[in-house]
């Protein structure tokens, strides 16, 4: 079975919701979404975020003391007056991939930019009836002029409790409202070039989805807690340098709308059915969660031609101080039917599984890696190879007998942390370890030690003829296999080996 169906456009806000003024704190003043600029009269306080961003891409009229610009860098930073990032908006359906932004023009037409170089044509179709600055829908048009429309819409409301504690006593809770916003645009038809329709998507109703996120920042301090006594200006700032704590509470409660069918018009539809209840253990609410059951395909005369059916399992783990077991779901297998519900084949799907029990921890990038029992969970934060894998896709067993294996490698990266790494330097990506093995000048023809490969290798050993050039060396190196040694190579004046 292949089936590349329904499509999306999501949406990322970054910093506040373009389209709005959010309330941020209680009786303070409203966020300035980066649409309301100097052509739109809702706000007295206006939005420089694009006219600034527009000079510095021109180089025309970036004056350092333009009141404008001075207002909104203080504004937005301090004060978080402004929004000055553009939402991110991201496609996916029927094999197209891409992003755009929200932009407007002087006459307060919406418009869209892409961020990718393709042949489609995206358009902003409908707006808010109340607030002509929020889009409600899309319509994305290919190069054979087909047109497929994006105005089912999901909607989330977002909160954040926070709470500070200083490091002179200082207090503050505080809740902030991050707007109610279309987070989610799905595919509802597609129609040809001479606007007949071919294929529509239906949905299911809207069903709550309750999500918390918890994060804590802890710092410390250098001074001793004595020099308060002394600098009384620590306490009088208390409330504008960092906290020592710092907790977030953040939730966000989505509507979801569920594909539930697919209409090819004239020949047939794809069903889809779910199973409510599940028990992801990164949910608040899990029970709240839907997983696809089954999908029938069914002819013009309403029926059955065949259908899959979907069983699952759940990843089982327990992280590095964790008291308790986290669940993820796993697919692990899909069964065909056919028309007389007689199976017929499955499709089997395996993942890796900690079988050497590893204590597990997350890295930088949230993947798996191998930690210690005693390690400390926001310290222990290096890659692993030997757990990064865990819980990933390993193969698929095909209906024929088949396995299709999944082989998950390295990535190659162009920086380390903030630091630039030349990729020419290191073309080939090598990873240099560094390993020592002690002779004295006594001894010859000796036997030690030096590392172990696990794999096949290309090894390259770095020449020291340039170190040592006054004496005459030379060193061998032998491949060991069982009790047997075989010469692999050898470096020592005028040599140099690559085995």
């Amino acid at each position: 079975m292949e089936l590349i169906c329904r499509g999306s456009i999501t949406r990322t806000v970054r910093g506040t919701p373009d389209d709005q003024a959010v309330l941020s704190a209680p009786g303070g003043q409203p966020t300035i979404g980066i649409l309301f600029d100097e052509f739109t009269s809702r706000f007295a306080d206006k939005n420089y975020t694009r006219k600034y961003l527009d000079a510095q891409a021109s180089g025309i009229g970036l004056d350092p003391a333009n009141v404008q610009f001075k207002k909104l860098f203080y504004e937005g930073l301090f004060l978080s007056r402004f929004d000055t990032e553009y939402d991110l908006y991201q496609y996916n359906f029927m094999g197209y991939t891409g992003r755009f932004i929200i932009k407007k023009d002087p006459n307060n037409q919406l418009y869209i930019e892409k961020l990718d170089k393709n042949n489609l044509r995206i358009v902003i179709s409908a707006t808010n009836p109340t607030n002509n600055l929020e889009a409600t829908a899309f319509v994305i048009t290919d190069e054979q002029g087909n047109k497929y429309a994006f105005d089912i819409v999901e909607k989330s409301i977002r909160s954040i409790l926070s709470n500070k504690i200083g490091f002179s006593g200082y207090v503050n809770t505080n809740t902030s409202d991050l707007g109610d916003i279309n987070s989610a645009f799905h595919l509802s038809k597609i129609s040809n070039a001479s606007d007949v329709n071919l294929v529509t998507f239906n949905y299911y109703p809207a069903q709550q989805i309750f999500y918390t996120d918890n994060s804590q920042i802890n710092r410390g301090k250098k001074f001793p807690d004595d020099d308060i006594v002394v600098q009384p200006v620590r306490i009088q700032f208390d409330a504008e340098i960092p906290a020592a704590q710092e907790t977030n509470i953040t939730s966000t409660n989505t509507s979801v709308r569920s594909l539930k069918d697919i209409e090819i018009v004239g020949k047939g539809k794809i069903n889809f059915t779910y199973l409510q209840g599940r028990e992801d253990t990164n949910y608040t609410h899990p029970q709240q969660l839907q997983k696809l059951d089954k999908i029938s395909i069914i002819d013009f005369s309403g029926k059955t031609i065949e259908s899959y059916q979907f069983l699952y399992d759940y990843f089982s783990f327990r992280l590095l101080e964790r008291d308790l077991d986290d669940k993820r779901l796993s697919l692990i297998k899909i069964t065909k039917y056919n028309s007389t519900s007689a199976k017929e084949f499955d499709y089997v799907f395996d993942y890796t599984k900690n079988t050497a029990n590893f204590t597990l921890g997350k890295d930088h990038w949230d993947w798996f890696n191998c930690v210690q029992p005693t390690d400390n969970p926001l310290l222990a934060k290096e890659p692993s190879s030997s757990c990064m894998t865990i819980n990933l896709l390993k193969s698929i067993k095909s209906p024929t007998g088949g396995v299709t294996a999944f082989d998950f490698g390295s990535n190659t990266y162009s920086y380390v942390g903030f630091q630039e790494v030349d990729p020419y330097a290191n073309p080939d990506n090598w990873e240099n370890i560094e390993k020592e093995v002690t002779y004295t000048k006594t001894e010859k023809n000796i036997k030690k030690y030096f590392f172990t490969l696990t794999s096949p290798k290309t090894v390259e050993i770095q020449n020291l003829n340039s170190q040592l050039a006054n004496y005459a060396w030379a060193l061998s190196f032998y491949k060991k296999a069982g009790n047997t040694y075989v010469m692999a190579g050898g470096i020592g004046l005028g040599r140099r080996s690559r085995s």
